[in-house]
């Protein structure tokens, strides 16, 4: 026990010393999937100038993505392809003598404003383990926070202390009051610390670690628990034909279909295009959700399929429809803009396969579901958020932009959560949701939760944007939800029967099969 109360005040004076005195004495910490932070980020971008990512917009999670990079570089320097960046792996890369993979940015070195992380020598032996968060890269995250501010930063704050005693009940505001004080002395002095009643940087970094000191009455341990359930995942995952190193079949390869409704896994690979949807359930929580990566080329590229008419996209279609006319192998419905159209109400900005369908939205920050902000696709294969009047069709079409689907909240940006992401009590209904986002350019995450059904009740937004955060997206929107959702694969809904689905005058689609479906 004394030792678990002087561990978080060793781990302080050690962040001081080395903020201090000695910068460069501090070792990398092993980074591994499902880690997160400025060191996750830094690394990344250490390696798309060496090739082994294709934009610099990459985010703090190391996710499957980075384990197949990190893989990838440890191929071409000759490791073990293990996926995990230990320490000897990162001062290889931030020492500039890792090889390159083909097709690196010129020049290859790590220019000098790329973030390197200074440590370069083992430190003396430590009680410490390897697994302990880098408290001196947490604290990177957070400034002081004191009696008088008003932020959310103080609401996530005090919701970490809740979880750890230091408040009675999660009913909380988002004030710095005399209160918020008095409890932040309670947990200074707790972790040995001077008992001042500021939350410095520091002191949130040794909270959201996970290793501040709890009191007795502390409902959990001392982790600061996620709101996001704990899936079941599927039984096991089939031997998958061999793979280029882009992770597609070789070129004139026939495409590779499984089907698993029983363990709720569906996998597609061809030589241009690879989607894996995995179906999850909490029973707990009466919910029911499926995840789907979607990893692209430029011959398979994200592609609008507006309903046929002499106006396209104001024809009402079984979505199922629209994704067998166009051999489509997997689709979602999107933005669901017609209805808004042919009801007359404000559409949005909506552009589709490069053409300006509509230019017509809401103010910024409109309290209106949905505020129509919009999530934009390039002509690179990368995604964008913007505000519901950030720009024109015009000047979307300036950019670049190919296709833009205005329905809202954004849900990521640049990696955070969204403006509302963090507010308990917006639009607060469990309903069915669906949502897109980008991992990086090409490369994309679909989530579709059921719902008002007995077997799942849907979800929060926040429950989708945390969701979409943890899987890696640094840009991700809510589409239309309800009963307009539908998830399609190989011609067949996955997410409901065919009686269910709501006509729609669109849909999202990727890839185009020959196979023969069983309609």
């Amino acid at each position: 026990m004394i030792f678990k109360r002087i561990l978080p005040l060793f781990l302080v004076l050690l962040l001081l010393f080395s903020l201090l005195f000695a910068p460069d004495a501090l070792a990398f910490r092993d980074l591994s999937e499902g880690d997160s932070g400025a060191d996750v980020k830094a690394l990344k971008e250490a390696m798309y100038y060496l090739g082994y990512f294709t934009s610099l917009n990459v985010s703090e999670s190391y996710n499957h993505v980075m384990t197949e990079r990190v893989k990838n570089l440890q191929r071409t320097n000759g490791l073990e392809e293990t996926g995990k960046a230990d320490a000897a792996l990162q001062e290889l890369v931030f020492s500039g003598k890792a090889l390159p993979t083909e097709g690196a940015p010129a020049p290859t070195e790590i220019p000098p404003e790329t973030p390197t992380p200074s440590p370069t020598a083992t430190p003396a032996p430590s009680p410490v383990p390897t697994a302990t968060p880098d408290l001196s890269v947490l604290a990177q995250q957070y400034g002081t926070l004191q009696e008088g501010d008003i932020s959310k930063e103080v609401l996530s704050l005090k919701k970490a202390m809740y979880y750890l005693g230091y408040f009675k009940s999660l009913d909380l505001t988002d004030q710095y009051n005399a209160l918020m004080a008095e409890r932040v002395m309670q947990l200074q002095a707790a972790c040995g610390l001077e008992a001042t009643g500021i939350a410095d940087a520091c002191l949130q970094a040794l909270v959201f670690s996970g290793m501040a000191v709890p009191t007795k009455d502390a409902p959990k341990p001392t982790a600061v628990p996620t709101a996001i359930p704990t899936p079941i995942a599927p039984v096991s995952t089939p031997e998958i034909p061999p793979l280029t190193e882009n992770g597609f079949l070789p070129e004139g390869t026939q495409e590779w279909v499984h089907a698993d409704e029983k363990d709720g896994l569906w996998l597609y690979y061809s030589d241009s295009l690879s989607v894996e949807i995995r179906r999850y359930t909490d029973k707990a929580n009466r919910l029911v959700w499926f995840e789907t990566e979607v990893h692209t080329s430029e011959k398979a590229p994200l592609t609008s399929y507006l309903s046929p008419s002499k106006t396209p996209g104001r024809r009402y279609m079984n979505p199922l429809d629209i994704a067998w006319d166009n051999h489509v192998v997997l689709g979602i419905t999107d933005d669901f803009f017609g209805n808004r159209w042919l009801s007359k109400q404000t559409v949005g900005v909506i552009i589709r396969n490069g053409e300006i369908i509509r230019d017509d939205t809401f103010p910024a920050h409109t309290a209106r579901f949905p505020n129509l902000e919009v999530l934009a696709v390039f002509k690179d294969g990368s995604m964008k958020t913007f505000l519901s009047d950030e720009h024109t069709a015009e000047e979307y079409l300036r950019m670049g932009v190919t296709d833009t689907f205005a329905f809202g909240p954004i849900l990521v940006r640049d990696g955070k959560l969204g403006t509302h992401m963090d507010e308990d009590n917006y639009y607060r209904f469990r309903e069915p949701r669906c949502a897109i986002g980008m991992l990086e350019p090409h490369r994309y995450i679909i989530l579709t939760v059921t719902g008002r059904t007995d077997d799942s009740k849907g979800v929060y937004l926040p429950w989708l944007a945390e969701k979409m955060q943890e899987k890696g997206a640094v840009e991700a929107i809510n589409l239309d939800g309800g009963g307009t959702i539908a998830l399609m694969f190989m011609g067949e809904f996955l997410d409901k029967d065919n009686n269910q689905a709501r006509s729609v005058t669109s849909i999202i689609g990727f890839g185009n099969s020959d196979q023969v479906y069983k309609k």
